[in-house]
């Protein structure tokens, strides 16, 4: 079974669902296995929960052999980065490169679509994507991207004019903030 959490907070409350009991680390197991183990002190030593850093293992049943893990999926901020998730520049993209523009083709279409002076824009190859750490936030992937342009409302550029940050998803403008 899986299930998702969009914190190790969320994802300990919904461990403490699924084995509702006390427990405690184990430090031996946690040594020896390197990451941390929490078991309950009289119960079944097979039932145990793994915290594995992106996900937690809840391991229950006589043999531990029902198994759930809890998928920790950070909250992407939006509005902040790409506007555009990977999986769409990479359907854009296809298997075929002859939508793919070079970096001058590229400055020439932002310049004919949306004005900007073409000896001032800087085509932008990496974008990233955000999420929240507490009360920051942080670079969660990165993706290395050349400008596609399929059709006027099918393409991408990611640029920078004059210090200010841009990416055209889809025939939109949007500002690109870091």
């Amino acid at each position: 079974m899986k299930i998702t959490a969009i914190n190790k907070e969320q994802a300990w409350q919904e461990a403490s669902k699924l084995f509702p009991t006390d427990y405690e680390k184990d430090y031996a197991a946690s040594q020896r296995a390197g990451y941390d183990i929490y078991r309950h002190t009289t119960l079944n030593y097979y039932s145990r929960i793994c915290d594995l850093g992106d996900r937690l293992e809840v391991l229950t049943g006589e043999w531990g052999e029902n198994v759930t893990n809890i998928w920790i999926e950070p909250e992407i901020i939006s509005g902040m980065g790409t506007e555009m998730s990977q999986f769409d520049y990479e359907k854009l993209c296809g298997s075929d490169t002859r939508w793919e523009m070079t970096e001058e083709e590229a400055k020439i279409f932002v310049n004919d679509e949306f004005g900007f002076e073409a000896s001032r824009i800087e085509i932008i190859p990496e974008v990233e994507v955000f999420i929240k750490d507490g009360n920051h936030c942080k670079v969660y992937q990165k993706f290395t991207r050349t400008p596609q342009n399929c059709a006027s409302d099918y393409n991408y550029v990611r640029f920078n004019v004059c210090g200010y940050y841009y990416e055209i998803v889809n025939g939109h403008l949007h500002k690109y903030y870091c």
